[in-house]
């Protein structure tokens, strides 16, 4: 038996950590795609299966306050925990990992977040609650309980912006909104196909298989000390 090879349990524990960030990112996809249709149909639907800030704004206005409010907050800091274990438990290469599957920011941008001392990174998670933030702060060994406060609480802030312009801009929606009401079915179908297109692209350019490399080779356990100070 070779000793590179990686165990079945620190197979297993990655496992259960990304496997629900592709399964996420796969029913966003989906939403995304039946957008138009979903939107006309159930909002909040919508909303639960794709958190974009413009579908965020675009429903505010048409959707219940307290529904819309627990469905945005919620949906939104569900992958967060998943990319919190993946920063505190594999350290710098889990944040990279994060980085690596959502595409987001710059290797120097990265290398910035992850030299920011301790005490700045749970007002930063307050201030942009999401992926990046939430690895860096397991990277960062904030408690979990500490986490879960600063993410939530941000989040609840930008879910009460979100609320507040999409009724401030209510006529301007409600506008959209009808446009969308009266072309629904080809909306719907153009949605379908540039979707199809995005994802055949993005694949064209991405031809490794991220979730499949990562099974096979799940990342090494960060040691305690990586990030104490």
């Amino acid at each position: 038996m070779s000793s590179v090879a990686p165990s079945q349990r620190q197979t297993r524990e990655f496992a259960l950590i990304v496997l629900p960030l592709f399964a996420l990112g796969v029913v966003s996809i989906l939403g995304s795609a039946v957008m138009p249709l979903l939107g006309v149909v159930s909002p909040l639907v919508l909303i639960a299966m794709a958190p974009r800030f413009s579908y965020m704004l675009l429903y505010a206005g048409v959707t219940d306050p307290t529904a819309y409010f627990i469905v945005c907050v919620s949906r939104m800091f569900a992958p967060d925990p998943f990319n919190y274990l993946l920063g505190r438990r594999y350290g710098e290469a889990g944040v990279r990992w994060v980085e690596k599957r959502t595409g987001q920011g710059t290797s120097r941008f990265l290398a910035y977040l992850m030299g920011l001392p301790k005490a700045a990174v749970l007002p930063a998670l307050f201030l942009f609650p999401g992926v990046t933030c939430s690895a860096l702060a397991g990277f960062s060994r904030i408690s979990p309980v500490a986490f879960t406060v600063a993410n939530v609480g941000g989040t609840m802030i930008w879910v009460t912006v979100f609320r507040f312009f999409g009724e401030e801009f209510s006529t301007l929606f409600a506008w959209v909104r009808r446009f969308i009401e009266q072309h629904v079915i080809a909306l719907t179908v153009a949605s379908l196909l540039s979707m199809l297109l995005f994802v055949y692209i993005w694949r064209k350019r991405q031809p490794d298989d991220l979730l499949a490399d990562s099974l096979r080779s799940p990342l090494p356990e960060a040691t305690e000390g990586a990030r104490d100070e």
